[in-house]
């Protein structure tokens, strides 16, 4: 978590299990791995906007042509950081319309310029989201 934090991550991008942002909802991974998966607010445009602009890092430094994203099933009644219940299925089409509006071109009503779409050296394959 520390490293995320550096990285940039806000408190407030992340899903919580109470309406007071106490407790963080995580997908408990075992002893001795480095943290557990910490989930974030997909609907939230300045994760969207983070996220956007590492794929580019990841592209950068890896030979990948694309890559999935998923969830980790039914989680129950989450909050954002203000404690507003969040509806998941929203939030994944929101990012998931954040993305295609970035790689059509188009305006997505918000200031998000890059879209999370494989470079051009990759040929034509682009991201796929499973919702």
């Amino acid at each position: 978590m520390k490293d995320a934090a550096a990285d940039g991550v806000k408190e407030e991008w992340y899903l919580f299990k109470d309406a007071s942002h106490t407790t963080k909802d995580s997908h408990d991974l075992p002893g001795g791995w480095k943290s557990n998966i910490y989930l974030v607010d997909p609907s939230n445009k300045e994760w969207q906007e983070y996220l956007a602009e590492r794929n580019d890092d990841v592209y950068a430094n890896f030979a990948f042509d694309g890559y999935q994203i998923d969830q980790l099933g039914r989680r129950g009644t989450l909050y954002d950081y203000s404690g507003t219940p969040v509806n998941l299925r929203e939030g994944y089409a929101s990012f998931y319309r954040s993305d295609e509006a970035g790689s059509s071109g188009q305006e997505s009503g918000d200031e998000r310029s890059q879209p999370l779409r494989c470079p051009p050296d990759r040929g034509e394959r682009q991201s796929r989201f499973l919702l």
